[in-house]
């Protein structure tokens, strides 16, 4: 494993002792809900801290590491939530074609299409 330390400044409030079992496992279900992974530290005085992460497939990592698509893309759902945009085909309203969307590849690609025109259309030389 990567040597990964963290500074953490924060407080944190004592919320329950639990106790290990014989088999060295320890029950944090409620504690976690929401999240099926987390990040285990421990300091060099023995403290564990334990930081709920999400994990998302190689094939979407492009959109969180391009902001200005990332932000293009919150702005449009944001606008879709609000009905302000309006499909630009025969095939219904925004909401629609978005509700008939059947995996994360059919919506990446209406991303990326999306924002390269933008990007077109604003006069750069972008694309995915």
């Amino acid at each position: 494993m990567q040597d990964k330390t963290i500074k953490i400044n924060d407080e944190f409030q004592e919320i329950d002792t639990r106790t290990i079992d014989k088999r060295n496992r320890l029950t944090i279900g409620e504690l976690a809900q929401g999240f099926n992974r987390v990040r285990l530290y421990k300091n060099k005085t023995g403290e564990i801290l334990l930081k709920p992460v999400v994990e998302i497939p190689a094939s979407e990592l492009w959109l969180f590491q391009n902001k200005e698509a990332l932000e293009n893309v919150q702005k449009g759902l944001k606008d879709i939530s609000e009905g302000k945009l309006k499909a630009k085909n025969k095939s219904g309203n925004l909401k629609d074609i978005i509700g008939k969307w059947k995996n994360f590849e059919e919506i990446e690609d209406f991303i990326k299409e999306s924002f390269n025109a933008r990007a077109k259309d604003k006069g750069r030389n972008v694309s995915f």
